[in-house]
């Protein structure tokens, strides 16, 4: 399968696959298969899916037969199969929606804020950070670890979170 992909990826031909879903649901679609990349230990390639009419991403350990067909297509210029696979993980529908404003820049932001956690927008004298977990718990000891002031714009359950987090700090500081 990977063989196949990253041949027709190359030459920018169309593929025919199988795919099984995380429900074991099976589909076939034709795939302009515009690029492959490893994320997080698994195989992605992502490309326009003609079932979807849309650009998609497919694990490679999901695909149960590929075949390649002749159709040529064009890649868009620049395209790039890490930077869109880190967005759409990062912007997936979980429980609880978030946004935070970060008082930083935009550089020092990138450095600290994993990819997945989150879209990053530099705004006028700060960065606004945008994302969604499914775990507020989790995400407070995340943010507790930014260098860098930060002010909660909502949920306002994970203001709560935070302040669970800053009280066991308290409490283990002394």
């Amino acid at each position: 399968i990977l063989s196949t992909l990253t041949e027709a990826t190359q030459f920018q031909k169309r593929v025919h696959l199988q795919y099984q879903s995380r429900q074991d649901e099976t589909s076939e679609r034709d795939l302009d298969p515009y690029g492959l990349t490893y994320f997080q230990s698994k195989w992605y390639v992502i490309g326009f899916c003609h079932l979807r009419q849309g650009l998609r991403s497919f694990r490679l350990d999901r695909i149960t037969a590929i075949q390649p067909l002749q159709e040529k297509f064009e890649r868009p210029a620049g395209f790039d199969p890490l930077t869109y696979i880190t967005q759409a993980i990062a912007t997936l529908p979980r429980t609880y929606p978030f946004e935070l404003t970060l008082k930083t820049d935009l550089e020092t932001a990138q450095k600290e804020v994993f990819d997945v956690l989150g879209i990053l927008e530099a705004e006028s004298g700060h960065v606004t950070l945008r994302g969604s977990v499914d775990d507020l718990a989790w995400l407070a000891r995340q943010i507790a670890l930014f260098s860098f002031e930060f002010v909660i714009q909502s949920p306002k359950e994970l203001k709560k979170e935070v302040k669970r987090v800053s009280e066991k700090l308290r409490v283990a500081a002394g």
